[in-house]
């Protein structure tokens, strides 16, 4: 195989893997940040769904970290390598192009702090009553927390929606212009949908609302009898 070749289906590779599965881990991981809009009962309840399953860590590693790392990898081995001309050429799809490598960057450094954070400095007690843990951890950083929490998941879903964009490309569902077009206004108009759902699941973790749909909850996960904890109750302000 020619250094060309190896390239080739390199690129091919990092472009599905943004997809499948990081892409679709994104999409569930927001989906699970948005049950905040639902109160500490069906946040927490789903928290437990996940981190009860069998063999979670094994879904860990294949699923999220080994295709996160390889993706991320990669990236930064194509960035590395990138040529960043908007103004040179001014034209939308080269902006699109210097954007997704500045979203990556940002991407990257939120998900090493993120996961640092949830993953590894919370004991399973907080973890268990993960909401509570949320409301103390913004408490304890107003306003610039919050922010942090913005930007990265601002980034990570233009990144994901623009990659989608580029895939459908890459992968030659898109030849026209015009299926070129619809497909690049089918993305962005998700990456607002994604950026504001996620803005809006962090205002009740932050105390700006009580949770809109606290009463009608869209549906609730059993909390496994292997879990030893009992959710406590959300902190007063």
């Amino acid at each position: 195989m020619t250094a060309e070749e190896r390239h080739f289906y390199l690129r091919r590779l990092h472009s599905l893997s943004g997809v499948v599965p990081v892409g679709v881990f994104l999409l569930q991981h927001m989906y699970s940040n948005a049950l905040s809009l639902w109160g500490q009962g069906v946040y927490d309840e789903h928290v437990h769904f996940l981190i009860y399953q069998p063999l979670v860590l094994l879904l860990e590693l294949f699923v999220v970290f080994l295709p996160l790392a390889f993706h991320a990898g990669l990236g930064v081995y194509f960035m590395v390598d990138a040529k960043w001309n908007p103004n040179k050429y001014g034209y939308a799809r080269n902006w699109g192009y210097t954007l997704q490598r500045i979203t990556a960057f940002i991407t990257l450094i939120y998900v090493v702090y993120h996961v640092a954070q949830t993953r590894f400095s919370f004991d399973d007690l907080q973890k268990a009553n993960m909401y509570a843990t949320m409301q103390e951890l913004f408490a304890a950083n107003r306003g610039w927390l919050m922010a942090v929490y913005i930007v990265g998941a601002t980034a990570a879903s233009y990144h994901m929606c623009n990659g989608f964009f580029t895939f459908c490309i890459v992968w030659g569902l898109t030849i026209t212009r015009r299926a070129q077009t619809m497909v690049w206004r089918a993305c962005m108009g998700l990456f607002v949908l994604m950026t504001l759902g996620f803005v809006a699941s962090l205002l009740p973790l932050n105390r700006i609302i009580d949770p809109p749909f606290a009463n009608t909850p869209p549906g609730r996960h059993a909390m496994p009898a292997s879990s030893p904890y009992e959710p406590l109750p959300a902190p007063k302000p």
